[in-house]
């Protein structure tokens, strides 16, 4: 099944902020993002090189329209980009239907204070609880986040 995105027109600002931090968008990007890439489109096979346009950037309108992992398999095949940053993208910029962050430490406190856990959740325990979100896991996420106590993003 293929996961749906809008249109990167579509995107709220604070998106489009999120996709420009990620992915510059310059008339030609910088010798050092074009190195990165490059290096991604030599060891990255045929997807790599689907997403990585002739001057050498990635292409963000076919980097968008790719389905949740294999998004998340070429953003993190790029140094200094991991899972987080991927799956952020996702339900920020993307604004994925199902994406959850079970690394992020501010998400593990929330679950930990609204399910009354004795413990910080693993990220496994919160890959558990929040399977039963799904098809939502994004929304319960941003309800989580908002719902946080203050002392969570501390």
């Amino acid at each position: 099944m293929r996961t749906q995105s809008r249109p990167l027109g579509g995107h709220s600002s604070v998106s489009r902020l999120f996709l420009a931090v990620i992915f510059p968008r310059q008339p030609s990007c910088a010798p050092s993002t074009r190195a990165a890439y490059g290096k991604l489109a030599s060891h990255g096979g045929r997807l790599a090189h689907s997403v990585i346009s002739l001057n050498g950037c990635l292409n963000v309108e076919e980097l968008s329209s790719l389905p949740d992992e294999e998004f998340i398999a070429v953003l993190t095949a790029i140094s200094g980009i991991g899972p987080w940053t991927a799956k952020g993208a996702l339900l920020i910029a993307l604004q994925r239907e199902d994406v959850v962050l079970p690394g992020d430490q501010a998400l593990r406190k929330a679950v930990q204070s609204e399910y009354q856990l004795d413990h910080l959740p693993s990220q496994q325990e919160v890959v558990t609880i929040a399977d039963k979100w799904r098809p939502y896991r994004s929304l319960a996420t941003s309800y989580l986040f908002s719902a946080a106590p203050s002392a969570a993003f501390s």
